[in-house]
């Protein structure tokens, strides 16, 4: 054996990919080691001459016999199709085949060069990418009817509280009942901008720290923030005044929202942990 001969077997048999070669009559001429192994045979050699019938896929045998025959008389490659193989252990294997003609002096198909690759494990993979794929797709239709509802469900209801509440207010005479009412009011109104504010950002995907500045009376806010709070200072009995000195100003610009939560924040602190004053 040559020097060439032998550089050549050691290039084919390193290979990582399935290599064959057969005859005009589809009887294996040669492979490399690893195609002898998963045909179940200890060396290349034990191949020479036999056929597909004689391998673990012998039931494909007759379809890959005929696709060697349409190569040797059209004289034309098949590359890189999908094929389905049974193994020595009873599994079924998805390789990735290439086949061409061997030609002699590049005029007359003499025989079949076959290429293959295993892309089992990359074929379940896509397999279990897709069940994810239609598992995340359906959850965010869930998703999405779920905040259809809630955004009908939760702003009819709190939208009747607060016409309600505005309504009792109006007709109120009873100084004292009538702060409660405005109290329940503009919580109410907070408590829906909130629930819009999320439903809006689960919708559109806006993070919640996103924030929108305008211009607005800082001295009302903080006026609101107080009546909403002012209930459960009552519960402790505690006094709950407002002082704004004149040198502030009135107008800022700046999150409204953001600011009442902060200050609801501190309040809240406050009142939980001052015991009388």
């Amino acid at each position: 054996m040559s020097n060439s001969t032998i550089y050549l077997d050691n290039i084919v048999n390193n290979l990582p990919h399935f290599i064959f070669w057969k005859d005009k009559h589809s009887n294996f001429a040669g492979c490399n080691q690893i195609f002898a192994e998963a045909a179940g045979f200890s060396s290349p050699t034990e191949l020479i001459g036999k056929s597909d019938y004689d391998m673990p896929w012998q039931e494909n045998a007759a379809e890959y016999i005929q696709t060697d025959k349409t190569i040797l008389n059209s004289s034309i490659a098949q590359n890189s199709y999908e094929e389905e193989q049974s193994q020595q252990d009873g599994s079924i294997a998805i390789m990735l085949v290439s086949k061409l003609p061997i030609f002699y002096l590049q005029k007359k198909s003499i025989g079949v060069l076959g290429i293959y690759m295993d892309i089992t494990e990359r074929k379940n993979m896509e397999k279990t990418l897709i069940v994810a794929k239609e598992k995340a797709e359906a959850a965010n239709k869930a998703k999405e009817i779920f905040l259809q509802n809630m955004r009908h469900d939760l702003r009819t209801l709190f939208s009747g509280i607060l016409t309600l509440s505005e309504w009792m207010t109006e007709q109120e005479t009873n100084s004292d009942k009538k702060e409660h009412l405005e109290c329940i009011t503009q919580s109410a109104r907070v408590l829906l901008s909130y629930i819009n504010d999320m439903l809006e950002h689960a919708q559109t995907g806006i993070k919640p720290l996103d924030i929108i500045n305008t211009s607005f009376d800082f001295r009302q806010i903080i006026k609101e923030t107080l009546e909403m709070i002012r209930p459960e200072a009552l519960k402790k009995e505690l006094r709950l005044t407002l002082n704004y000195p004149d040198k502030l100003p009135r107008m800022i610009y700046s999150s409204a929202t953001s600011l009442k939560r902060i200050m609801l924040n501190l309040l809240g602190n406050a009142i939980k942990f001052t015991l009388a004053g």
